[in-house]
C-alpha cells in the first residue's frame, strides 16, 4: 500500500525534473555586425521557428553577450566563433557551420601595414570585445588600445583619424575580402556557429537540422 501511495508522487517527481531539464530557450543574444543583422539572425530565427520555439532576440554587444551567456542571463548568441568554446567550456556549438570570416588589421593609407604596428606604442588601434577575442593576439604587446561598443562606430572613429588601425571581421559569405583599396593585413580565419548553453545540449540534433534546412533556403544579402 506504502508503494502505491508514493507512485504517484515519484511521477510527479519525474515529471519535473524532465520538464526542468528539457526547458525551453527563451532569450538570444546578437551582435550588432552587418552579417549578423542582415542574414545570420534570419536563419537562426527561422531554424527555431521550425521546431517551434520563438525566442526573444536580443541585441547585446559582444563582451556583454558572452557575459550574460556564460551567467544564465541568456540561452545562447546566434553566431560566434568556435575558439569561444575553449574559455567558456559551459557552452556548445550547434552544427553546421554558419560561416566563416576572416580577422584583419585596416591601417590608415599612410601607414605599412601588419604585425609590427602592435609593437608600437604612439599608435592607437580600435577593436570591439578585446578580452574575448583578441588576448591571444595582444598578449605582450605595447600598442595603445581602444575598445568600441560596436563597428560602426569603430569605422566611423576610423575614417576621424581617432584611429592608426582596427582589427575589423570580413564575413566571407557577404563580405568576401576587403576592398583592395584598403590598407590591410590578415590575421586569420575563424569559423562561426550557433552557440548555447550546454543545458540545451538536447536540442542540438534537431536544431542542427533545422539551421541546416534555413541555410539552405537563405539567399545572403551582401
Amino acid at each position: 500500500m506504502k508503494v502505491k501511495l508514493w507512485l504517484p508522487i515519484f511521477c510527479l517527481f519525474c515529471n519535473y525534473v524532465t520538464a526542468k531539464q528539457e526547458s525551453p530557450i527563451t532569450a538570444i543574444g546578437f551582435a550588432s555586425h552587418p552579417a549578423v543583422v542582415q542574414n545570420y539572425l534570419t536563419v537562426v530565427k527561422q531554424a527555431y521557428a521550425k521546431i517551434g520555439i520563438n525566442p526573444d532576440f536580443i541585441p547585446v554587444s559582444d563582451r556583454r553577450s558572452i557575459k550574460m551567456l556564460n551567467d544564465g542571463q541568456i540561452d545562447g548568441l546566434v553566431i560566434r566563433a568556435k575558439n569561444l568554446l575553449i574559455k567558456y567550456p559551459d557552452f556548445i556549438i550547434v552544427p553546421p557551420m554558419l560561416g566563416a570570416a576572416e580577422i584583419r588589421l585596416i591601417c590608415q593609407p599612410e601607414l605599412t601595414c601588419d604585425k609590427n604596428l602592435l609593437d608600437d606604442s604612439s599608435k592607437i588601434l580600435g577593436l570591439v570585445a578585446q578580452d574575448e577575442y583578441h588576448q591571444e593576439l595582444l598578449g605582450g604587446k605595447v600598442i595603445n588600445t581602444y575598445e568600441v561598443v560596436d563597428y560602426q562606430r569603430m569605422e566611423k572613429m576610423f575614417q576621424q583619424k581617432k584611429l592608426d588601425v582596427m582589427i575589423m571581421v570580413f564575413d566571407l559569405n557577404t563580405q568576401g575580402t576587403p576592398s583592395p583599396e584598403l590598407n590591410t593585413y590578415r590575421l586569420r580565419q575563424i569559423e562561426g556557429f550557433h552557440i548555447i548553453h550546454k543545458r540545451f545540449s538536447y536540442l542540438v540534433p534537431k536544431l542542427g537540422e533545422a539551421i541546416r534546412q534555413s541555410l539552405a533556403q537563405h539567399t545572403f544579402i551582401h
